[in-house]
């Protein structure tokens, strides 16, 4: 479409007890104009609060749910900002270091040479796991 969208949200619960009646808050400058397996409880502006339907209202530890929605912009789209899930500010997503390494090259055959060491370099230090 030249000016609206299909999207999803999914929400994992990461923690070891349930959740009974979620509450999902953002702000958007999208028009959210049909949503399902969720309900648009508020819509002031910019702000958005969706809730669960009675059927998904509850998220087990490990459980996740998803929710559809078509919206329509202006502009440039851009994500939503300010999120709160049950009444709780969530984090902005971390930014991990980029990974490069110099090049590498192993000769075929070369039964002499059997490991092909190189360095990987991180483009910031992180305080979070970095996995290659």
């Amino acid at each position: 479409w030249g000016i609206g969208f299909t999207g999803e949200i999914t929400i994992t619960n990461n923690g070891n007890s349930s959740l009974s009646s979620w509450t999902l808050e953002f702000d958007t400058s999208l028009s959210i104009y049909q949503i399902w397996g969720a309900k648009i409880t508020s819509e002031q502006g910019d702000h958005y609060i969706i809730n669960g339907n009675s059927w998904n209202s509850n998220l087990p530890p490990g459980g996740n749910i998803s929710f559809g929605f078509n919206a329509n912009y202006s502009g440039q789209i851009s994500a939503p900002i300010n999120y709160t899930f049950n009444g709780e500010t969530l984090d902005s997503p971390v930014s991990l270091p980029a990974i490069s390494i110099n090049d590498v090259s192993v000769t075929e055959g070369d039964l002499s040479n059997i490991f092909a060491p190189f360095d990987v370099y991180l483009s910031q230090a992180s305080n979070h796991t970095v996995t290659v």
